[in-house]
């Protein structure tokens, strides 16, 4: 059999993308007071679920406890210790991650649809039934304190969190935190945010994957077991309204070899007419690998190894920033490279050929999450 040799001096042919397609979302009825929704369309026998609730860092103003109480839900119950539920999970080839963000904490089971039966009641024990031991509290306390002084050791972590402040002054987005934050944080407050904010209120429920009427079933028999009245009684948030001025910030850090550099300002939501536009344009400027600020500032002067630019929507408001760290002795330069850079895309119409490759990265982009 004769092998055909590859001519790898001919580029393979790009494929143009005419349309992307998902699978629709259902919403489930249900007895339990919840919004749970559907997305069936896995061609393997693999589930995602993921519960949503609205206790993300926006509702405390000690930055810390809503990542405390997110955290916490992995060091045990009043039944099973860390290890026990650790060891359960893993048995079946399963996993469950925790995170939070500005607005919401997450808690999500990835499991094969044949073990769902199995490893759904560990979930449910670890969100309803968490148990928040004082000795792993106080190993993660310390361990965060530790991480904290490493971090402001870094010029990209100074620079991330003095920007939040400067976009969302005065606001939970803020999300502002000191040291003192971990030393004086006791695990009765943690535990107090816990029950506010995790114990049946503002809870929304994800299910993806192989979703079969026999898992949706199971899914319904377990919240029930519980018996608790899941009808949300939390008061939507009102965000205050804020003034956002204008201004630059440098702080110095005796002999670092490199600067941060941030660059960022509050933005509408995802429901704005121009978010669609405004994320197409962001990855011209620099949202993929090939926009215009990494062929200037990476490829063409040298100055970083990556520098990029990104847009957050949140539930309340959203903000555009850009992110690069370069040599110390750069950073004027490479300010005034990422103005011009901003200045042209604000002056002239970007040519037809290089939006076209932006849309179709895009797209591709867009399906690969879809799986």
């Amino acid at each position: 059999m004769k092998i055909q040799k590859i001519d790898r001096s001919i580029a393979p042919k790009i494929e143009t993308i005419a349309r992307a397609s998902m699978s629709p979302v259902l919403e489930i009825e249900n007895n339990l007071g919840l919004p749970i929704f559907v997305i069936k369309g896995s061609a393997q026998d693999i589930l995602k679920l993921e519960f949503i609730f609205d206790a993300g860092v926006k509702r405390h103003e000690n930055a810390v406890i809503p990542s405390f109480a997110n955290t916490m839900l992995n060091e045990g119950t009043t039944r099973h210790n860390a290890k026990e539920i650790a060891d359960a999970i893993d048995k079946y080839g399963a996993f469950i991650e925790t995170d939070v963000d500005r607005d919401f904490a997450t808690v999500s089971l990835f499991t094969l649809g044949k073990f769902f039966k199995d490893t759904l009641p560990w979930m449910l024990e670890m969100i309803f039934d968490a148990a928040f031991p004082q000795e792993e509290f106080e190993i993660l306390r310390k361990s965060r304190i530790q991480r904290y002084q490493v971090n402001m050791e870094k010029v990209g972590f100074i620079a991330g969190k003095k920007i939040m402040e400067l976009i969302f002054p005065n606001t939970p987005y803020q999300g502002s935190f000191e040291l003192d934050d971990y030393t004086n944080l006791d695990n009765k407050s943690v535990l107090e945010f816990y029950r506010n904010h995790y114990k049946n209120k503002g809870l929304k429920i994800c299910l993806s994957g192989n979703v079969t009427d026999e898992v949706l079933h199971l899914l319904k028999t377990e919240l029930e077991s519980f018996k608790r009245d899941f009808a949300s009684d939390e008061k939507p948030m009102l965000f205050p309204e804020f003034k956002f001025n204008a201004q630059q910030c440098f702080i110095e850090k005796p002999k670092a070899l490199q600067s941060a550099i941030r660059i960022g300002r509050p933005l509408f939501t995802k429901s704005h007419e121009d978010y669609f536009g405004m994320n197409v344009l962001n990855k011209i400027l620099g949202g993929y690998f090939g926009s215009r600020l990494m062929r200037n500032i990476r490829e063409d002067k040298g100055y970083t190894y990556g520098i990029g630019s990104g847009i957050a929507s949140l539930q309340h408001s959203g903000y555009f920033y850009i992110s690069t760290e370069v040599g110390a002795g750069v950073t004027i330069d490479a300010l005034n490279e990422i103005y011009k850079e901003i200045d042209i895309l604000q002056q002239h119409i970007v040519p037809e050929e290089e939006l076209e490759l932006v849309k179709q990265y895009m797209l591709g982009t867009m399906l690969k999450s879809f799986d």
